[in-house]
């Protein structure tokens, strides 16, 4: 069972973010794991990365989610 799911800020109308990220996950350190790849995607590829955080969603993360750096 998928528990936490990985979203970004800004993702939905950023036409440059990669769109093929895997965003439900069964830990929470997969749900980072796959936030790191993203992130390193976009530095990678010049792109800003400010104006995205990774939020977590799911068990332990808060009702507003768990921001992740």
């Amino acid at each position: 069972m998928k528990k936490f799911e990985l979203v970004f800020v800004g993702a939905a109308t950023a036409r440059y973010f990669p769109k093929r990220y895997r965003r439900l996950h069964a830990t929470l350190e997969s749900a980072k794991e796959t936030a790191d790849k993203v992130m390193q995607k976009l530095q990678d590829e010049g792109l800003p990365t400010a104006c995205h955080q990774p939020i977590v969603y799911g068990p332990g993360c808060g009702r507003d989610g768990m921001t992740l750096s």
